[in-house]
């Protein structure tokens, strides 16, 4: 359910990618990037995930509500506000964490946007655009969605070698804004931590003892997003998926490029940017036994 389809489902009303394959409900805006609240003639990554600058037209959600259901897709969407989306249309720079001002315009953004049926608030703290962000930064929007009995999710601020920590401050966050917590995508993305799944469940396990937490199962053993030197190095494999500068690229191996060109894997991709890739950093021979076996119950609403 966890997607990118704030704008398949403008460009596809019959949205026959999810539907061929039997889906019937997708979540949108999440990894806190979401077409509204924002209209912005360059959107930076990761928001260009989801489009250019036609596409980030809606200088409030209930605007982008509207035209979802102008002409409804054919399947149901629950949308959430994205906390990058948010921090870009409130900042003038968003290398930096938000100010007190700045994060008043961006708490009163998301309260119209619950008001106008978002279903919660995501981020994604991995991504530069968002990674100056304190916790007090992100606590301090989250607890505006308890009085519209919102959800927050996020893309941790790091999914390797630091994932435990990445939960804590998860957890965190969620207790200080007291309200449900789900992790997009769990998982164990670099060779320092593979074989730790173990580990990570039961950290989960132990927080939901005090407090509302659930996570994406995410059965693959590759990633896609936006073209980030950081993931280039702890991967076994990059599948170049887009580049604005060579569309040619898409389809082919980084490192092939990369030999092509004379240049490191890392050199290849600032060329190729802006763009996407798939990234091998999962390692599913290393999971531990009973790593994901079942033993946490479904998060109680």
């Amino acid at each position: 359910m966890h997607t990118h389809d704030d704008r398949l489902l403008l460009s596809n009303r019959e949205m026959t990618p999810k539907l061929s394959q039997g889906v019937t409900t997708v979540i949108t805006g999440n990894c806190g990037v979401s077409l509204a609240p924002l209209q912005i003639q360059q959107p930076p990554p990761p928001l260009d995930l989801l489009g250019g600058t036609e596409w980030y037209r809606f200088a409030d959600f209930a605007t982008y509500l509207a035209e979802v259901e102008r002409k409804p897709p054919a399947i149901n969407a629950v949308p959430l506000v994205g906390h990058s989306t948010l921090r870009v249309g409130a900042m003038d720079d968003p290398t930096r964490p938000a100010r007190e001002a700045e994060i008043r315009r961006m708490k009163e953004q998301l309260r119209a946007a619950l008001a106008a049926g978002a279903a919660g608030l995501s981020s994604g703290l991995y991504y530069p655009i968002s990674r100056p962000a304190p916790i007090a930064e992100v606590a301090a929007l989250a607890e505006e969605l308890p009085a519209f009995e919102g959800i927050y999710t996020t893309h941790m601020r790091d999914e390797g070698d630091q994932v435990l920590a990445s939960l804590e401050e998860t957890f965190k966050t969620g207790r200080r804004a007291q309200v449900p917590v789900v992790i997009s995508h769990l998982k164990c993305a670099s060779p320092k931590v593979w074989g730790t799944s173990d580990q990570v469940l039961d950290r989960i396990e132990a927080a939901r003892r005090q407090q509302a937490v659930g996570f994406d199962v995410y059965p693959y053993d590759a990633a896609s997003t936006v073209l980030l030197p950081e993931l280039i190095e702890v991967s076994k494999r990059v599948l170049v998926t887009w580049s604005r500068s060579h569309p040619e690229a898409a389809g082919r191996e980084l490192s092939e490029i990369a030999a092509e060109w004379g240049r490191t894997p890392v050199e290849a991709a600032e060329r190729l940017g802006p763009g996407g890739a798939v990234y091998f950093i999962i390692n599913h021979h290393q999971l531990e036994v009973g790593g994901m076996g079942g033993r946490l119950k479904p998060m109680s609403s």
